[in-house]
């Protein structure tokens, strides 16, 4: 190139197989003299980050097997295991962790469980490092409480959700109670919300759920010291009137009991919490009210304030226990079961030691080196190597184990995939017609089409389309009409939203940035209460021509 002169190089980049950031190194000389400049370039598998959790429980030897294949770069594979059903905890944590979603429950399910693992006095947890994380929850929150004091679902939602504002509340007292630094202005104002909604709710007609969310804003007022024992009378009165003797074996029965034990209510408080059986709930799940989030609310509620009914913790086991090692869970549930877990453990562990079992990881030419640490919970780092790994237990109380896997697996879906979302996917030209090849600087409409293939309306479904190596979002071409919220990052669109059998039809436009050939990731759906209701389009590849 001539000196102050222009001029344009072309080369070639093929992406290797390991992900993570690289630099290409842009060199220049003239008369002795040499310039670097250093170019960042990010290389992502066309494939999502995925945390898998394998759970369970065995009287004398586990063995578990390991079949996803993870690229080294970002990947994370671990068990804990021990006598105590807390080591499952370390499982669902990992999932909380690595969640990729952002709605304000999710936030706080992240931080919520930490306050019952700091009274485990067994569990490693850094406390400095867990106020870090509180203060970043608070950070999160606060832009999201209205005028009304309670919180809103997304950024861009318009009005305060109910249930989750309740959540966080109990959150707020949770953690001011265990001495973390709580911003008074952020509780305060959420109380004062919560005393319109438990007002407004225990006069509403009938519905059950709503009844449930009233107890429940009527449990955290009752913790913060107000008398409500008006709202519990009004709340009792109109659920015997519109269901007789039905409520009392639900969670508002439970809530009310655990109101009235902190009110000194004791005949009464005795006589609601004795209803509710676990695990003998045949209400259908819904995102914020599922089996094993009731069964572990009321497994909490009761360590808290019926000490005297604590033995009875164990028989919460196989109730919890199942609903996890099948993987019905999700964030809220997975909260709730850790802070139950937590209980069972203190009541377990006050009985004697917790010896740590044996693990022993083993890949295709027998056993691989695996360093266990800890002593009521075992803890290992798990070879990427390993196909499998035996954890034996140390006595005749068998073993609980959680294995969890995050990163990116090696092997791209190719296959369009439906279990209750169906999605499709296209890329579209100014004649609004599909293509495959496309030249440099040119715009194309990236058109989504999502629906149920359930009978019912699927809620808080979070959609991630990402983008082609070769593709940039247009940002103003982003329409949020039709779905609850969109966010728009460097490689990706994620959309949120309810969908139903009708297709849901969602359009931006994305401009060719970069000449070459690359793979389409399919565009990946699933309910972020409901684990088993997922979708994706199928994965192709769309070439970009230089100009």
């Amino acid at each position: 190139i001539a000196e102050n002169g222009e001029g344009r190089a072309t080369f070639r980049i093929r992406a290797g197989a390991a992900p993570g950031a690289r630099t290409l190194a842009l060199t220049a000389e003239l008369q002795g003299e040499t310039a670097r400049l250093d170019a960042p370039v990010s290389v992502r598998p066309a494939t999502p980050f995925v945390t898998t959790v394998t759970a369970g429980f065995s009287a004398n030897a586990a063995r578990v097997e390991l079949p996803r294949r993870l690229h080294e770069a970002h990947a994370s594979r671990r068990l804990v295991a021990s006598a105590s059903p807390l080591a499952l905890a370390d499982g669902l944590l990992e999932y909380l962790d690595r969640f990729p979603h952002q709605c304000a429950e999710q936030i706080v399910s992240k931080t919520f469980p930490r306050l019952g693992l700091l009274q485990a006095r067994s569990w490693p947890l850094d406390r400095d490092a867990v106020e870090v994380l509180f203060r970043d929850a608070w950070d999160q929150l606060r832009p999201r409480q209205d005028a009304s004091g309670g919180f809103r679902f997304w950024l861009a939602s318009k009005e305060a959700a109910a249930f989750p504002s309740v959540y966080i509340a109990h959150f707020l007292t949770d953690a001011r109670e265990l001495g973390i630094a709580v911003p008074n202005d952020l509780l305060r104002r959420a109380l004062d919300y919560l005393r319109r909604v438990a007002a407004g709710l225990a006069e509403a007609d009938g519905d059950l759920e709503a009844a449930r969310t009233s107890a429940y804003a009527i449990y955290v007022l009752t913790r913060n010291g107000l008398v409500t024992t008006n709202l519990l009378t009004a709340l009792s009165i109109g659920l015997t009137e519109r269901h007789d003797e039905a409520w009392k074996g639900g969670m508002a029965a439970v809530y009310m009991a655990a109101s009235h034990a902190l009110l000194r209510n004791d005949a009464l408080a005795e006589r609601l919490i004795d209803g509710y059986r676990i695990g003998g709930s045949t209400d259908g799940d819904t995102d914020f009210d599922t089996r094993l989030g009731r069964d572990a609310q009321y497994v909490y509620l009761l360590a808290r304030h019926f000490p005297r009914r604590a033995r009875g913790l164990e028989e919460a086991l196989p109730s919890l226990a199942e609903a996890i090692f099948e993987g019905r869970f999700n964030t809220l549930s997975a909260a709730y079961a850790i802070l139950a877990l937590g209980e069972v453990h203190r009541s377990l562990a006050m009985r004697g030691a917790l010896e740590p079992p044996t693990i022993v990881a083993q890949g295709p030419d027998g056993a691989l080196p695996t360093a266990a640490t800890g002593q009521a919970f075992a803890r290992a780092e798990l070879p990427l190597a390993a196909s499998r790994v035996v954890v034996e237990a140390a006595n005749d109380r068998g073993v609980y184990y959680a294995v969890s896997e995050s990163g990116y697996d090696v092997a791209v879906p190719v296959a369009a995939l439906a279990e209750g979302i169906e999605l499709d996917r296209a890329y579209l030209n100014a004649d609004d017609q599909p293509v495959d090849r496309v030249r440099i600087g040119d715009e194309l409409t990236v058109r989504l089409r999502v629906r149920s293939t359930r009978r019912n309306l699927l809620t808080n479904v979070a959609v991630v389309d990402l983008l082609p190596g070769g593709l940039e979002i247009v940002a103003d071409s982003l329409d949020g009409r039709g779905v609850e919220a969109m966010d728009a990052r460097e490689d990706r669109l994620v959309v949120y939203g309810a969908f139903g059998r009708t297709p849901t039809e969602i359009r931006y436009r994305a401009k060719a940035m970069s000449p070459g050939d690359f793979v389409t990731p399919g565009a990946y759906a699933e309910a972020m209460y409901q684990r088993g209701v997922r979708g994706r389009s199928a994965s192709e590849r769309l070439v970009v021509d230089g100009g």
